[in-house]
C-alpha cells in the first residue's frame, strides 16, 4: 500500500486511521466492521461491530450479547468522514463487500467472495474503486474447480449409489455457510441427520426464508441408508458413528 493511504496493515488488522475502526480485525478492538460471520473474521471482545443488515443473525448467533449495528445493502453511512457501505460477496448468506470512499477516494474491501449464484445469500455485486483490496486464498493458478452443477451432480450419484448398496452417506462441510448451501442444492435422494453446529445455522437460514432439504438432529440417526452431514473439525467422532 502507499504510505499516505488512509488504510494500513497494523498488528490488529487492517485499520482505517480517518474512521478509526478496523476491518475483519484480529483481536479485540473499540469498533471492528465485520465481512462475514466466519470465526476466522469475526473476533470476541469488541467494544462494538457493524456489520451487513442481512449478517446479524448469524453473527448474533457467534457473539450473544454483543452491541451489533446492521446496515442494509447499498446504504451509506458517514464514520467521522469515511464513508462506508456494504455490498453483497456471494460468500456465505450476509457476506459483504467493505466500501469505503474517504476525500474522493473508493477503496473496496471484498472479504471472502464467490461469483457463482447460491441460493442460500445475495450474489455478488461488482463495485468500482480505486484501490482493491482482495481476500485470495484460492487465488493461485493451481486451483481449478468445477462448475458447481457439475458437482453437484456428483455427490448426488454417490448419495444415491450409497443408499442402494446399504451405506451411509458421511460428507464433511463447514457448519455455516457449506453446508446450508448443499442442503439448498442437492437432489431429496433420502433422509438428512446434522451434527448440532450445523443444525444451529440450519435453523436461522430456514428463519430467514431459506429452503433446505428436510433435516433432522445427528441424535435421531440410527438407520443404516442414511446421508449426514458434519462439520470438518469432527472427522474422528464422525467415523466412529459411521462405525
Amino acid at each position: 500500500m502507499r504510505k499516505d493511504f488512509w488504510i494500513r496493515l497494523t498488528a490488529g488488522g487492517l485499520y482505517c486511521e480517518p474512521g478509526d475502526f478496523f476491518i475483519d480485525p484480529w483481536c479485540p478492538v473499540e469498533r471492528a466492521l465485520i465481512t462475514h460471520a466466519h470465526s476466522d473474521h469475526v473476533r470476541k471482545g469488541c467494544k462494538s461491530y457493524f456489520t451487513a443488515e442481512q449478517n446479524i443473525l448469524l453473527l448474533r448467533h457467534r457473539l450473544g450479547s454483543a452491541s451489533i449495528e446492521g446496515l442494509p445493502w447499498g446504504v451509506r453511512k458517514n464514520v467521522n468522514g469515511v464513508e462506508v457501505s456494504f455490498h453483497p460477496s456471494g460468500h456465505i448468506r450476509g457476506a459483504a463487500q467493505i466500501r469505503l470512499a474517504y476525500r474522493g477516494e473508493v477503496c473496496v474491501i471484498t472479504g471472502d467472495y464467490k461469483r457463482h449464484p447460491d441460493p442460500t445469500t445475495t450474489c455478488f455485486e461488482p463495485l468500482r474503486a480505486h484501490v482493491l483490496i482482495s481476500e485470495s486464498t484460492f487465488g493461485l493458478p493451481m486451483y481449478r474447480w468445477s462448475e458447481p452443477v457439475h458437482v453437484i451432480e456428483e455427490i448426488g450419484r454417490w448419495w444415491a449409489t450409497c443408499r442402494a448398496e446399504g451405506k451411509n452417506a458421511i460428507l464433511f462441510v463447514y457448519s455455516l455457510g457449506k453446508a446450508q448451501r448443499l442442503l439448498a442444492t442437492l437432489p431429496p435422494i433420502g433422509p438428512v441427520y446434522v451434527y448440532d453446529s450445523i443444525a444451529a445455522v440450519n435453523q436461522l437460514y430456514e428463519r430467514e426464508g431459506v429452503s433446505l432439504l428436510p433435516w433432522q438432529p445427528l441424535s435421531k440417526w440410527w438407520n443404516k441408508k442414511e446421508r449426514y452431514f458434519t462439520p470438518c473439525s469432527s472427522c474422528c467422532s464422525a467415523v466412529q458413528v459411521a462405525i
